[in-house]
């Protein structure tokens, strides 16, 4: 879009450009798009040829590794050989909208181009959403859901990324840890609570200091929510300095982060810090167990 990005619409960016790229390695046919209406050298060896829609797919994977007028013209190419092509749409809403509300109908019609594409098999591919068509229909949808909570429709926006857990929970792209904000900024604990609860496997820092946060809202400062606060730290010790403003959290987030590193606090830190400041006394709770350093910039 033509309005500036902000951190939370970067992490968005760069997870959906991660996750594209990393179905190239599952493309049903190359993601240069090489081969495409090649014969083979002999009748028997010849294969099925790529459908519209395959072909479409292909040019995405360039476009989402290309960079500016690049990127345009190869979604567009590839809305001209199949309006079913889901990443085309979400792109286009990313690079060309000139509003959120352009740029919400973008990525509502990759919704439905991605409902499309994946017909009658749509609700069979629940739990099991490996295949690349579906993995588009989950950008575009969680594209949409983030450009909703951004025009401050929340409850829709809660109520998409609620539906793609439920529509794959193993959820590889992460949107959990978008929901878990999400409902901690509308204070629905309840759910939130819930949320915790169903993937206790996740020990990075994002679940780790949500669910500290999630027990001193609902308990104060008590021996549980005191318990799992020392746990969050064990796992990451960086994160207290950039919610409480002793490290600055940078203009550019960083692409990518490792568990109990700095990149990761700086990131929770960026999606999280309104949800620790709307949560009354939390961030001097926090303060409280940690050590006040020298005030530093940067990391």
């Amino acid at each position: 879009m033509t309005e500036s990005i902000d951190k939370r619409e970067q992490i968005r960016a760069q997870d959906m450009r991660n996750a594209a790229t990393a179905d190239v390695r599952h493309a049903d046919v190359p993601a240069d798009g090489a081969g495409i209406g090649a014969e083979s050298p002999a009748p028997h060896m010849r294969e099925t040829p790529p459908t519209p829609l395959q072909q479409a797919q292909a040019l995405m994977y360039r476009a989402w590794e290309a960079s500016g007028r690049t990127r345009v013209r190869l979604a567009r190419k590839a809305l001209a050989l199949s309006h079913d092509c889901a990443d085309a749409y979400v792109l286009l809403g990313d690079e060309t909208a000139r509003s959120m509300e352009d740029a919400c109908s973008l990525y509502e019609q990759g919704v439905k181009a991605g409902e499309r594409a994946l017909g009658e098999s749509f609700e069979r591919l629940a739990g099991d959403f490996s295949h690349d068509l579906a993995r588009a229909y989950l950008r575009a949808r969680y594209a949409l859901a983030d450009c909703l909570w951004a025009l401050g429709r929340s409850k829709e926006a809660i109520a998409h990324l609620s539906e793609m857990l439920r529509l794959n929970p193993m959820d590889e792209q992460g949107i959990h840890h978008v929901l878990a904000r999400f409902l901690l900024e509308t204070d629905n604990d309840k759910a939130l609570g819930e949320l915790l609860d169903r993937y206790p496997g996740d020990v990075g820092a994002f679940w780790s200091y949500t669910r500290a946060l999630h027990a001193y809202r609902a308990e104060g400062p008590s021996f549980r929510a005191e318990v799992l606060l020392k746990a969050a730290m064990c796992v990451n010790h960086h994160v207290p300095a950039y919610l409480l403003g002793r490290m600055v959290i940078p203009d550019e987030l960083p692409p990518y982060y490792l568990t109990g590193q700095q990149d990761e606090a700086i990131t929770y830190a960026a999606e999280f810090l309104t949800g620790w400041a709307q949560s009354d006394d939390a961030l001097d709770w926090l303060a409280e167990h940690t050590v006040n350093p020298h005030p530093h910039r940067g990391h």
